[in-house]
């Protein structure tokens, strides 16, 4: 199966699903885009289950300036 990306690009979807691991002593640097979707995230500074936070679209202005 496939996926098509914001910028028109097809991907394949794995069947096993994969975990990415970024380690760093400055979290709050980091920002992760889904392509797919649109989403943006931003991590917690402090570890734990749930360590990326969904950024409102509306709050992305000022990353971007």
């Amino acid at each position: 199966m496939t996926r098509t990306l914001k910028n028109g690009e097809s991907v394949e979807e794995l069947e096993i699903p994969v975990i990415l691991t970024i380690k760093t002593k400055c979290p709050q640097k980091y920002m992760l885009i889904d392509q797919e979707t649109g989403e943006v995230y931003t991590p917690y500074a402090t570890p734990g289950p749930s360590q990326w936070r969904k950024i409102a679209q509306g709050d992305l202005e000022f990353i971007w300036d």
